[in-house]
């Protein structure tokens, strides 16, 4: 350490007394070194980055193609096209339904000075109808939902899409209950009167009808708002996998009878797609 002196006489001090022994002045406390360039006192410098590090921007998320988020990739795209397939086997079923059935048929109402003449053959064929609709459309909704879910973890956009597809999962079943409610509440009004015979108020309005169109009303919103958050979710699918054949398929189904191309065109993408994440990220090809 360098020798001192007092700055008030210029006497020689010793090192590190703080007052000057020949005239009695303070004497001010030598200023620390400063630390080295980049470092803070007593906190050590961080190691440079490795040699092509580059962190990701706020927001983005890893590749698709790398190992850390292939199985889960892969596992998501499984799931829709899984679910493209079922809403493909239903939009098929929905078609052959009006082309070969006469749905008309099933309903027949007349009305005569303001009484209502209602006939429902074919109870069993409505029962399938409806099974038909809770089977391709629940499961396809599951389907979405795991999907989405699954993908929520490895990137936050698909956190809204998940929630809103359990919302349309909801929706969905009550309107099924629904519209099963006002079905067995149609029948039981026909019962009530008499096949062919005008329908009273009192046979209609009863607890099952008002039940299932209470159901079936909550049903239509939840379902409504959900598959909102389900096409949003398939179009942040597209974005994420950066494959336009995607969105071009989920504007598709927004459309009736046009949904069978869209859901064709899912198909194709997401086996295209969990294909080639699985090839570039070493998942073997019995797991895509």
């Amino acid at each position: 350490m360098s020798a001192r002196s007092c700055p008030h006489c210029g006497a020689p001090v010793p090192a590190g007394a703080s007052f000057c022994a020949r005239c009695g002045a303070a004497l001010p406390t030598p200023a620390a070194p400063a630390p080295p360039s980049g470092t803070t006192a007593g906190v050590p410098a961080p190691l440079p980055p490795p040699p092509g590090y580059a962190p990701y921007a706020p927001g983005q998320v890893p590749s698709p193609s790398t190992g850390a988020t292939a199985a889960t990739d892969v596992a998501a795209l499984s799931n829709v096209f899984w679910a493209a397939l079922l809403m493909l086997l239903g939009g098929v079923v929905d078609i052959v339904l009006l082309a070969v059935g006469n749905l008309s048929r099933l309903v027949t109402a007349t009305s005569t000075a303001g009484q209502v003449t209602l006939s429902l053959p074919n109870p069993w064929l409505w029962v399938g109808i409806l099974s038909l609709a809770a089977v391709f459309s629940l499961l396809s909704l599951f389907l979405l939902r795991g999907a989405f879910h699954g993908l929520s973890g490895i990137d936050p956009n698909f956190r809204t899409p998940a929630l809103l597809s359990l919302l349309a999962l909801v929706g969905v079943a009550l309107l099924l209950v629904g519209a099963a409610l006002v079905l067995h509440g149609l029948y039981v009004a026909v019962s009530c009167v008499g096949a062919g015979n005008p329908i009273t108020r009192a046979c209609l309005l009863t607890s099952s009808f008002w039940a299932g169109v209470a159901l079936a009303g909550i049903g239509g919103v939840l379902a409504l708002v959900g598959l909102i958050g389900v096409l949003l979710g398939l179009w942040r699918v597209g974005t994420r996998y950066n494959d336009t054949l995607i969105h071009v398929a989920t504007i598709l189904l927004i459309f009736p009878y046009v949904n069978v191309v869209a859901s064709a065109l899912l198909l194709a993408s997401m086996q295209s797609q969990r294909r080639r994440i699985g090839s570039m990220a070493g998942v073997p090809p019995t797991a895509v």
